[in-house]
């Protein structure tokens, strides 16, 4: 029988939380979400694809069709504007340093 692993959820204040392993957002029932969105300064989280090499060789697969992977440059560029942004997403699962 197949179970569903253990989340890891972070807590961001006002009543939001980030589940890192599910990677979805959740809130508390009266949150004024509107309100909420208004007061962000920053993402919430982001999503950061290393490469798009993979040797699973899926049919339906459209990755290699898209942008190149980013350049080392490019990656420290994103991890300078993205400190303290919640990352998630493959085996590096954590928050931004």
């Amino acid at each position: 029988m197949l179970t569903v692993p253990k989340q890891i959820r972070k807590d961001l204040g006002d009543g939001v939380g980030y589940t890192f392993n599910g990677q979805h957002f959740d809130a508390s029932a009266g949150l004024d979400v509107e309100a909420f969105v208004n007061s962000l300064t920053a993402p919430l989280s982001v999503i950061t694809q290393v490469t798009k090499l993979c040797d699973m060789d899926c049919g339906f697969c459209s990755e290699v069709m898209q942008k190149k992977d980013p350049t080392l440059k490019e990656l420290e560029t994103m991890e300078e504007n993205l400190r303290g942004v919640a990352l998630g997403g493959g085996a590096g699962q954590r928050p931004a340093a």
